[in-house]
């Protein structure tokens, strides 16, 4: 809030200095104005990032790196690209937990005997569940596959591996 509130202030110094043509208050209060919508973006960012809404972090991440970048800082991308690689690195983590969660279930539940006395329709039902929880878990490592091919660094490669791994037992799985 008292970003915002700093914001509010500087932006009507910016207009003040504007109407004064001071070119040297406008390029301060500028810089100003950069470097406080980069501190509230980040923010947001890791707002969302705690409510588990990673493409909204994602999207002020990168936002946050416009304006670094418009600002020619460096120190402000690097934070900003640090932080999205955070951000996916926390959501890949999460995607793997809840997959690798339900292969699990799914191997632990399974029998090697069919059982004599339940029908058909049951059988099939308990397949069928079985199914929707191997698509499930295939579909949270897919996003977390997707979400890997952000990160550039060894940590992205590492979380790759780990996700094949993944992939591969429930492939594994009957």
């Amino acid at each position: 809030r008292e970003y915002e509130e700093a914001y509010e202030t500087f932006n009507a110094a910016l207009t003040i200095a504007r109407i004064v043509r001071r070119e040297m208050w406008i390029e301060v209060v500028e810089n100003i104005l950069h470097t406080l919508s980069f501190q509230l973006l980040i923010a947001e960012g890791r707002e969302h990032v705690q409510t588990l809404d990673t493409s909204q972090a994602i999207r002020c991440f990168e936002l946050a790196a416009e304006i670094g970048s418009k600002a020619g800082k460096r120190n402000m991308i690097g934070a900003a690209e640090r932080s999205v690689a955070q951000a996916c690195v926390a959501d890949i983590e999460r995607c793997h937990r809840k997959a690798s969660t339900l292969v699990g279930r799914l191997m632990e539940d399974t029998t090697d005997e069919w059982p004599a006395k339940a029908s058909a329709k049951e059988t099939g039902a308990a397949e069928k569940q079985r199914v929707l929880q191997l698509k499930e878990a295939l579909d949270r490592w897919a996003e977390a596959q997707t979400l890997s091919e952000i990160i550039k660094d060894v940590e992205g490669a590492g979380l790759k591996a780990a996700l094949e791994e993944g992939v591969e037992r429930a492939f594994a799985y009957e």
